[in-house]
C-alpha cells in the first residue's frame, strides 16, 4: 500500500510527529535517503551565505569582548565558518540532528542526482525529499530518471516523505508552484510524480493564493491540495490524516476546509 508523507513547511519543532510517523514506517535496520538538491553555484546560494558571514561576524565581535576565548565558544564559530564555505556541511547537521530526536540514526544525503546509481534506491527503507526551489527539483528528477524510480520505489511500499517543494514535486503537476517558486530552469514537462492521486500540492499555503489557485485549479481541470506552513499529511492508500497542527484546503476549484481525517478519489490512472 503506497503510504506518502507531507509537511507544507516549518522548522523541525512543526515536523516532529510526522518526523516520528516517517520513523515508525521505517525499517529501522535501513538508512533514510535524504534528496536535497543544492547548486553551490547558484545566485540562490548568495543571501545565505552572507546571512551566515553576518552571524559569523557577530559571533567573533562577542568572543573578542572576552579574555579567553572558550572551547564552546571556539566550536559554535568554527560552525559558522563550515557553513559559509560547505552549504552540504550545514544541511548534514541539521538533518542528523532532527533525524536523531526521532530515532533515526543512519542517512544518506544527495545534494545532486548526478552520476547517481537508480539500483541504489533499493538500500534505502525511506526517501526524504527537501524544499529549496520546486522547479530546480523537479528538473533534477526528470533529467536523471529518479522521478519514475522513486514512484516505483513507492508503489512496491516505500515510504516517501516531501517537505514544502519537495511535497510540491510530489503532486500531480507543478504549476500551481509559479505562484512563489522562478522556473529560471526552464522545466518544460510541469507533471509530478503523481503520488497524490489527482492531487496538485501547494505548500505554504496563505490567503494571497486563494483566488489564484481557484482560477488554476479550473484551468487544469484538477484539484488542488493547499497545505499551510506547519501542516503535515499521510496518505495511506486513499485515506489521509492531517498530523499536528495547521489546516489543509482543497480548491476543485472552489475552496473548502478539508477534515482531519478525508479520503482523495482517483480520477484518472496514475
Amino acid at each position: 500500500m503506497k503510504q506518502i508523507l507531507l509537511s507544507g513547511g516549518g522548522g523541525p519543532i512543526h515536523t516532529k510527529k510526522l518526523d516520528a510517523l516517517f520513523a515508525s514506517l521505517i525499517s529501522p535496520i535501513l538508512p533514510v535517503l535524504v534528496i536535497k538538491i543544492i547548486d553551490e553555484n547558484s545566485d540562490l546560494n548568495i543571501q545565505p551565505r552572507l546571512n551566515s558571514l553576518k552571524a559569523f561576524g557577530e559571533v567573533l565581535r562577542k568572543k573578542l569582548r572576552r579574555p579567553k576565548l572558550t572551547l564552546a565558544g571556539f566550536r559554535s564559530a568554527l560552525a559558522v565558518v563550515k557553513t559559509i564555505i560547505s552549504p552540504r556541511w550545514a544541511e548534514e547537521s541539521r538533518y542528523r540532528k532532527s533525524f536523531s530526536s526521532v530515532g533515526i540514526k543512519e542517512f544518506t544525503l544527495w545534494t545532486n542526482l548526478r552520476n547517481k546509481n537508480k539500483n541504489d534506491l533499493k538500500l534505502y527503507g525511506g526517501i526524504y525529499i527537501d524544499g529549496g526551489n520546486t522547479f530546480e527539483i523537479q528538473k533534477s528528477l526528470q533529467e536523471s530518471g529518479f522521478d519514475k524510480e522513486i514512484i516505483r520505489f513507492a508503489n512496491r511500499g516505500g515510504i516517501v516523505y516531501g517537505k514544502c517543494a519537495g511535497a510540491n514535486v510530489l503532486g500531480y503537476d507543478t504549476l500551481s508552484s509559479q505562484l512563489y517558486n522562478d522556473d529560471y530552469v526552464e522545466v518544460h514537462d510541469k507533471l509530478g510524480l503523481r503520488l497524490f492521486r489527482d492531487y496538485s500540492i501547494f505548500s505554504n499555503y496563505s490567503n494571497f493564493a486563494k483566488d489564484k489557485l481557484s482560477r488554476i485549479s479550473k484551468s487544469a481541470n484538477k484539484p488542488v491540495l493547499a497545505l499551510e506552513p506547519k501542516t503535515c499529511l499521510y496518505l495511506r492508500g486513499s485515506k489521509v490524516s492531517i498530523v499536528g497542527k495547521g489546516r489543509v484546503y482543497e480548491f476543485n476549484p472552489t475552496m473548502r476546509q478539508l477534515p482531519k481525517e478525508f479520503e482523495i478519489a482517483n480520477r484518472s490512472s496514475v
